[in-house]
């Protein structure tokens, strides 16, 4: 009997202890959070620049009409091929044309009298030298010496007189040459007609300051596009001309292509979009490296221009970087007993300088004194998640604050990615160098 008593009193003891295991690791259980590890690794660091812009012909003319007519010919349409010196365009040309003929006839008038003037004068000069000869012999009167004066001026006025008339006359010609000439309207070299705002019959008029005047269409090099992207101020700074680019065109989400920085804006375009802040942009343009006939203008298209490159570098995720201000630091030292752990490790990297290098995609830094092969802790908690670069995310807010939302392929791509990177896996480890 008393040893079934030990008995009972045992297993009561066995099953109040595994109560309290029991107890111990739910509580614990509650509090931990899981983590992953990564090793620092050798591989290329590149750092990138992404930008929104749009598609546009690196040559482009806008026609405009210089003069006021009716269009009695149409060579061309929207999308047509045109050649230097091919006519596009025709207006009515009979009053310019009978101006143009009034303006010959009176140049022609104009020198018929010229000649007629210097006879005269001619005249004028023989009859000059007979009556300095009678005035030096002392046998002209006074009068008739101040007669002959007078006609070779007259003379000599009227020769002015008339080779200015043909000066003005030889101008007018040339304004009306000019003005008949204007209404044939010719391709300025070889291209596409990429707009057509007019149709034949209507009538053109010529811009002034309260009127734009008539766009009368629109001729396109295709055969070199370029991207005029907006990039942010403070990612513009490491941008340079000659740096490689990929285009990646929204209408074509599966195809990417190679472009070049060809002109970097000196002026930043501000544009305002709330009462309380704006952002900053630089007009950056990005020329195709290739001819691709399936790109038109005015689509849309994101550019990643590399600014930075380093071969073979050690480098670790992107979600093993944590940045806090000292203050934050200070107050997790104080929650986690005084370990600052890789927060502080991460925070006097940027403060230093030391180790700051081109990062991969978005990377805020690196985590120093981590050789190659070591682990570290790649997964963050919460709070290190919600706290890791913040000055970095508020610059990409800005500067993405304004796009359009992504639509049918690129969107669902867009999801994928963020599905990967959420979940931790190998597509949302992105490295920065050390």
């Amino acid at each position: 009997m008393k040893g079934k008593l030990w008995l009972w009193i045992g297993l009561g003891a066995l099953v109040l202890v595994l109560l309290i295991v029991m107890g111990a690791m739910r509580g614990s259980k509650g509090n931990a959070q899981a983590v992953q590890f990564a090793r620092v690794r050798q591989e290329d660091i590149t750092s990138r620049v992404r930008a929104p812009g749009k598609i546009e012909p690196r040559t482009q003319v806008k026609i405009s009409a210089d003069i006021m007519g009716k269009i009695t010919r149409l060579a061309v349409k929207e999308g047509e091929r045109v050649k230097q010196g091919q006519l596009m365009l025709q207006l009515d040309d009979t009053q310019y044309r009978a101006a143009l003929n009034q303006s010959r006839a009176a140049l022609a008038s104009a020198r018929v009298r010229l000649k007629d003037s210097e006879s005269l004068l001619r005249v004028a000069e023989s009859n000059y030298v007979r009556q300095r000869a009678l005035w030096d012999q002392k046998v002209l009167s006074q009068a008739e010496w101040d007669q002959a004066s007078s006609s070779i001026e007259s003379a000599r006025a009227a020769q002015s007189t008339a080779r200015e008339e043909v000066s003005r006359s030889d101008a007018a010609f040339t304004g009306a040459q000019d003005n008949l000439s204007k209404t044939r309207f010719v391709a300025p070299f070889d291209g596409v007609v990429s707009a057509l705002n007019v149709e034949q019959g209507e009538i053109v008029i010529t811009g002034t300051m309260n009127n734009a005047g008539t766009q009368i269409l629109v001729v396109s090099d295709l055969s070199r596009m370029l991207v005029r992207a907006d990039v942010d101020e403070t990612d513009v700074v490491d941008m340079k001309l000659g740096q490689k680019a990929k285009i990646t065109v929204d209408a074509m989400p599966d195809t990417s292509f190679v472009g070049t920085v060809v002109e970097i804006g000196n002026t930043a375009k501000r544009s305002i979009v709330s009462s309380a802040e704006g952002e900053t942009n630089f007009e950056v343009k990005v020329v195709f490296d290739s001819q691709v006939p399936e790109v038109r203008p005015g689509m849309t298209a994101d550019v990643e221009i590399e600014t930075a490159t380093h071969l073979q570098t050690r480098g670790v995720p992107i979600q093993a970087v944590v940045v806090r201000t000292e203050r934050e630091l200070e107050r997790a030292r104080k929650a986690k007993g005084g370990k600052g752990g890789q927060a502080g490790q991460g925070f006097r990297a940027r403060r230093r300088g030391g180790h700051r290098g081109p990062q991969g995609q978005g990377d805020p830094g690196c985590v120093p004194g981590q050789g190659r092969g070591r682990g570290l802790r790649a997964g963050a908690d919460r709070d290190r998640q919600r706290d890791r670069h913040r000055g970095v995310r508020r610059a990409q807010d800005r500067r993405h604050r304004g796009r359009r939302p992504l639509q049918g392929a690129a969107r669902a791509q867009a999801q994928r990615q963020g599905q990967a990177g959420g979940r931790g896996g190998p597509g949302a480890q992105v490295s920065a160098r050390c």
